[in-house]
């Protein structure tokens, strides 16, 4: 059986980290946070996160509080545009 490689990218996570809440807007206490998962333990890729600020991450994670209505499609919206965006952002440096 073949094992699943997964991406690591510590660029694209401090990308992602200088980025504001694509909940709330914060620009403080970004964390990367993960659209797809595996369940617990299982590995995710890098490249798979949006920004979330702590308290909006945390909701996200808990599904209440102001960030209840963000979807895993909506979520997956997100992840398309800074995806987009850190790939232009790099053509550009």
């Amino acid at each position: 059986m073949q094992k699943t490689k997964f991406i690591r990218d510590k660029k694209y996570l401090a990308f992602i980290r200088t980025e504001q809440c694509c909940v709330c807007g914060n620009t403080h206490d970004i964390e990367a946070h993960h659209v797809f998962t595996g369940g617990m333990g299982i590995k995710c890729n890098d490249t798979d996160t949006v920004p979330l600020c702590s308290r909006c991450h945390l909701s996200v994670h808990n599904k209440h509080g102001k960030s209840n209505n963000w979807t895993k499609e909506k979520l997956t919206f997100m992840l398309e545009y800074y995806q987009n965006k850190y790939l232009k952002r790099g053509k550009n440096d």
